[in-house]
């Protein structure tokens, strides 16, 4: 299952999205970059051309969020719990705190999912280097597909095959002091 690269570009995708949205929620406390970095990845990860580059820039990328989010953790999140004698407004808040904390840590763990999707990716495109762009175009990618049918037409003018305005065929044509007669 996880050698098929398709399951695993749905799943890289859907760890970007998933990381948006806890980040999106965790936003409300703290200043959460995840947010941001989110969207970056997930552009970057279905615009892109050379599956290898992306795969590597993204596993660093990640590697380095997880740091600093192992970082705040430790440093700011770890005093978050606390109790103060003198602060009541901070002392209601402690549920809201307590919820940043908690997304937070989930979004660490999809983000290990990610970067695991991508070296899984990546050790598969070392074993098939001819399988480098596996992935779909992004109109494939989400779906989309060819709405216009510009790739099965043999017509180099897209769209309606019998269309060529060289031949004049397909559309009928007529000058403004014409009337249109489509018989």
């Amino acid at each position: 299952m996880f050698e098929n690269p398709r399951v695993l570009e749905r799943i890289i995708e859907y760890t970007y999205l998933a990381m948006t949205w806890i980040a999106a929620f965790t936003c409300l406390v703290r200043t959460d970059y995840n947010f941001a970095f989110g969207l970056f990845g997930y552009y970057y990860w279905v615009s892109r051309i050379n599956s290898a580059q992306v795969t590597r820039t993204l596993i660093v990328t990640n590697a380095a969020l997880i740091v600093f989010d192992i970082i705040w953790l430790l440093t700011a999140a770890s005093h978050w719990g606390e109790e103060m004698d003198n602060a009541p407004i901070w002392n209601s808040t402690s549920g809201i705190r307590s919820f940043a904390v908690f997304f937070s840590s989930i979004n660490i763990l999809v983000k290990f999912i990610g970067v695991g999707a991508l070296y899984l990716l990546t050790r598969n495109l070392q074993r098939h280097p001819d399988h480098d762009n596996v992935a779909l175009n992004s109109a494939d990618y989400l779906g989309g597909g060819d709405p216009y049918g510009q790739k099965q037409s043999m017509n180099p003018y897209g769209g309606n095959p019998s269309y060529n305005p060289n031949q004049g065929g397909g559309y009928p044509s007529y000058s403004p002091n014409q009337s249109y007669n489509p018989g």
